[in-house]
């Protein structure tokens, strides 16, 4: 688990942070459908996503282009808190992992710095049994 305090922290040094790489829950946001239109050849809902108050988020809002074949995002756009354009994700890559749509590939540009980071997943697998031990501070800290 990552603390509140952290989740607008650098994952690894990229231009990902821990909260770009969570799982958001949906009523933590108002949403409203700004548009539809085609991206990349497929047809997508443009949905614009502001925090509620009291929601903890380090963005004022996001912009995501979602397909409705598969509800998931292709690309988004990240805004500061000043609600200017900080940093845009575009997945380069999706494929079905078990049956299940799965970024495998995608690139956060970040406007404001300058920077990019690529993500590639090159192996997933769902439901897998993780044994207890892997998740002790002596396993983790071994050589």
């Amino acid at each position: 688990r990552i603390a509140s305090s952290e989740k607008s922290s650098r994952f690894m040094g990229t231009e990902f942070t821990y909260e770009d790489l969570e799982s958001r829950k949906v009523d933590k946001d108002d949403h409203k459908l700004l548009r539809e239109e085609q991206l990349d050849g497929k047809q997508v809902y443009v949905v614009e996503s502001v925090p509620k108050a009291g929601s903890d988020s380090q963005y004022k809002k996001l912009v995501s282009w979602v397909r409705p074949d598969i509800w998931l995002p292709v690309k988004i756009e990240f805004y500061d808190k000043n609600g200017v354009l900080l940093k845009v994700l575009t997945v380069k890559k999706l494929e079905q992992v078990q049956g299940i749509w799965t970024t495998m590939d995608s690139i956060m540009d970040n406007v404001q710095d300058k920077k990019k980071t690529q993500l590639r997943i090159n192996k997933d697998q769902y439901n897998v049994s993780i044994p207890d031990e892997f998740f002790t501070e002596r396993y983790l800290k071994k050589d």
